[in-house]
């Protein structure tokens, strides 16, 4: 008797904690491209390198990483987007003089906004 009662609380449990854990990593899934507006990169992009990774269970993020050279100095810079219905990867071309705008993590500068320069 005691099992016909407990065993349904316990699943309406696990299923309401799985339910706020999908929506806190949806959320954060669609926020990883929000990215402070600290510096600014400037410089032709050398190399481009593009990847879909997987974020959370069926949610996928597009990751681009670019090798930007100013001056006598190479810089990698990342792009990060979440991958959506309406999604469509950014267009990135090799020698191409790039501003990017975004923050330092480490040694690799993340940005999402960006203009092509003439």
């Amino acid at each position: 008797m005691v099992a016909a009662v407990v065993i349904p609380i316990l699943f309406s449990l696990f299923f309401i904690i799985t339910k706020r854990e999908r929506k806190d990593f949806t959320s954060k899934w669609l926020a990883v491209n929000n990215v402070e507006e600290e510096a600014m990169l400037s410089g032709t992009i050398t190399n481009i390198t593009k990847e879909k990774q997987r974020y959370y269970y069926n949610r996928y993020i597009f990751v681009t990483d670019l090798v930007i050279k100013e001056q006598h100095k190479y810089t990698k810079a990342r792009h990060i987007v979440p991958i959506t219905n309406e999604f469509t990867p950014p267009t990135f071309t090799y020698g191409t003089k790039i501003q990017c705008i975004g923050k330092w993590e480490n040694d690799i500068f993340r940005f999402t906004k960006f203009k092509e320069q003439e």
